[in-house]
């Protein structure tokens, strides 16, 4: 087991237990907090969660992304997951009216990673795209292969991604959409890789490794 201390960052997105408990497989030091000064002592960060775009950003205001922009100046690595995948790219479609209901417009990301958030259209669509899928055209230094199952929930996608920074695709509702992207010190998946059984787990182990 890897002594390297990992924060897993909680900034009130839902669904972390199952991120803590599979890293601390492959770390004797996780640390789920919701202090962003935690952030600037650690190894590796991760930036998980469930939920809406909009509320990820607003929670995400402040001092947390202000450590988390200097720990990513530092170089060290950060793995995205979900919500903290998809809050990497440039802006959001899914925006909501104070009421609840859906609005119009676009709701900035973090801008790390080239590409836009965009909801999952069509006819015979159904949202989520929740359950198992496939991985396709998978970078031969990612650590996956295609065919590898992996789990995922979610409405939006990625759109517009260089293919540089594409890791993996996959394939849902006749859409061809990143599964899985790099850039510089940040990797990050659409799919949740603590759910994904043993391909999943093997992923996490090999972050954690790295």
């Amino acid at each position: 087991m890897a002594d390297k201390h990992i924060v897993v960052l909680d900034y009130g997105m839902g669904n972390i237990h199952s991120i803590v408990k599979a890293l601390r497989l492959y770390s004797s030091q996780v640390e789920f907090t919701s202090n962003p000064s935690s952030i600037d002592d650690c190894d590796a960060l991760v930036l998980p969660g469930d939920g809406a775009f909009q509320a990820g950003m607003e929670n995400l205001a402040g001092p947390k992304e202000e450590h988390l922009r200097r720990f990513l100046d530092s170089g060290r690595p950060m793995l995205g997951i979900c919500i903290g995948f998809q809050l990497l790219f440039h802006d959001s479609s899914e925006v909501h009216n104070p009421d609840g209901s859906m609005g119009e417009g676009l709701v900035p990301g973090l801008k790390l990673i080239p590409g836009l958030i965009r909801r999952f259209s069509g006819d015979d669509v159904r949202v989520p795209h929740m359950g198992w899928n496939t991985l396709k055209g998978c970078s031969p230094d990612s650590g996956l292969t295609d065919g590898d199952w992996m789990y995922f929930i979610h409405s939006y996608h990625a759109a517009e991604v260089p293919a540089e920074n594409v890791l993996a695709y996959s394939e849902y509702g006749g859409v061809r959409f990143p599964a899985a992207v790099s850039k510089d010190n940040i990797i990050a998946t659409q799919f949740h890789p603590e759910k994904s059984d043993r391909t999943g787990l093997a992923f996490l182990e090999r972050w954690v490794q790295s």
